[in-house]
């Protein structure tokens, strides 16, 4: 066993009992259920006539309405979906490293590159959608193209550790940024448009921070040798995934029930917490976990084996630039 399985335990763990929580916490009655529309236009002629001089005339009057595309979302519900996917996917983890590790650790460890890529095209992606909606945003075509973009940022970042071509895992990093970039302008700006719901500018900060983390540590890997050897790939990436996922989810749902509370609003069932301690206590925790994780990770955990990814015929005859050693 190594450090890719005892992260991959502790976050099924963690993941998991985040998932049970927000069940428990999933309002059955008072939360304002999201919607997601697209304006739907309607061009009518005018026709009025006058009296006076017996003529008539026509303008165009353009109206536009909410077609609807999906409602009823509930944003606390998503994020108990989201948080089950992510602990099965970790499970699916255990499982393999405990089980099967010589495949895992196989070709580069490939099966926890497209285990980890395939969990986050799906749960990076709900848990946008879910700070979005729980901002208040009903617009379905921001959020279809924040999917799109994030299954987009998985396949560059899947892509860049199957090669061993330092300007193409360069190339790969760049593009994954520049798809990452309109996502975060999005969810950053629509929450500096959020008025009575204190503290959504710093979920939107946290948000971009974390998410930016991610692909620093992508780049980070391919590049800097100290780097390789001091914080594992796949262990990295868990530490990133356990704060990230369970710090945003929570710290959404703190705001979400203080905002309720503070306007006079019962939700059913009761959770009765200080939610200004509880979003003070992840924003800490956030942070601590990132560090004191990743810290553990490059002095105490045991480092993982295993060969990197094969060369193309291209790279073995010193065709293309090599990763630094």
């Amino acid at each position: 066993m190594n450090s890719i399985g005892y992260t991959h335990l502790l976050a099924f763990l963690l993941h998991i009992t985040s998932a049970i929580l927000a069940f428990m916490a999933m309002p059955e009655s008072g939360l304002q259920l999201g919607k997601l529309v697209v304006p739907e236009v309607d061009y009518k002629v005018i026709t009025t006539f006058n009296e006076t001089n017996n003529m008539s005339s026509t303008s165009l009057q353009i109206s536009e309405t909410d077609h609807i595309v999906f409602e009823d979302i509930n944003v606390v519900g998503l994020i108990f979906t989201n948080e089950l996917i992510t602990a099965l996917s970790h499970l699916a983890g255990v499982i393999g490293f405990f089980l099967f590790k010589d495949a895992m650790m196989a070709d580069g460890r490939h099966l926890e590159s497209v285990r980890r890529y395939v969990e986050y095209a799906i749960t990076a992606g709900l848990l946008e959608v879910a700070l979005l909606v729980g901002m208040g945003s009903d617009n379905f075509y921001q959020v279809l193209f924040i999917l799109l973009t994030n299954a987009a940022i998985q396949l560059m970042g899947y892509m860049s550790e199957r090669t061993q071509d330092r300007m193409r895992q360069i190339y790969y990093s760049i593009g994954g940024f520049m798809l990452l970039a309109p996502a975060i302008t999005i969810i950053v700006w629509n929450a500096t448009l959020v008025d009575g719901m204190d503290r959504v500018r710093e979920l939107a900060y946290f948000y971009t921070a974390l998410y930016l983390l991610f692909g620093l540590h992508n780049l980070f890997d391919h590049l800097f040798a100290f780097w390789r050897n001091s914080i594992d790939r796949d262990t990295g990436y868990n530490i990133l995934s356990v704060a990230t996922k369970i710090g945003l989810s929570w710290l959404l749902i703190a705001i979400i029930f203080k905002t309720y509370e503070d306007a006079g609003v019962v939700l059913d069932p009761v959770v009765d917490m200080d939610f200004v301690a509880l979003q003070d206590g992840l924003r800490y925790g956030i942070i601590g976990f990132v560090v004191v994780g990743l810290g553990l990770t490059a002095f105490v955990l045991p480092k993982p084996g295993g060969l990197p990814v094969a060369a193309t015929a291209a790279e073995q005859q010193g065709l293309m630039m090599k990763t630094i050693p």
